[in-house]
């Protein structure tokens, strides 16, 4: 297993355990209960710390795949810009976790208080997250490439095709 395989293998963790931690903590808070606050908590933080190896993964994976047919650099340059700010904010909210965690055992009663920030940047970095993913996706995945110059480009290179039946 190469280091492109390992982060294709990792970098939907991250994305996928906000998806599902969000809505865990949000109906923890509104219920007050502990336990759903501290299940979503968890997977914030969880969610942190596979982003790590899956950013760093990011660049050896680059050097396997820019030489590739179809790959193109400005696409892998985005991807790459956007996926150190939605690390950041993912280290961010995985802190934020850690002490809202924390303060549930000390202080059970204002856990739900103490989660409110972890939720508000968890669901700000679910929408980096989704968007760095997005582009990432535009690296290998021409088909969704649309209305973006590097694929109006190719497609210009393309001979037209002649559908009419008249």
């Amino acid at each position: 297993m190469d280091s492109a395989h390992l982060h294709l293998m990792l970098n939907h963790f991250p994305l996928f355990a906000l998806v599902i931690g969000v809505p865990i903590v949000l109906y923890g808070t509104i219920r007050n209960s502990q336990a759903m606050v501290n299940t979503g908590l968890i997977i914030f933080f969880t969610a942190a710390v596979v982003a790590v190896p899956t950013y760093l993964t990011g660049e050896p994976a680059e050097d396997i795949v820019e030489n590739l047919p179809g790959v193109s650099e400005a696409f892998i340059e985005t991807h790459e810009d956007a996926a150190k700010i939605a690390l950041g904010f993912a280290v961010v909210t995985g802190i934020a976790a850690a002490a809202g965690l924390a303060i549930g055992f000390f202080k059970p009663a204002i856990q739900r208080y103490a989660a409110t920030p972890a939720l508000l940047l968890a669901v700000v970095t679910l929408g980096l997250m989704g968007w760095t993913a997005n582009l990432g996706g535009k690296i290998r995945h021409t088909e969704i490439r649309a209305g973006d110059a590097a694929t109006t480009q190719s497609e210009a290179k393309r001979p037209e095709k002649d559908d009419d039946d008249h």
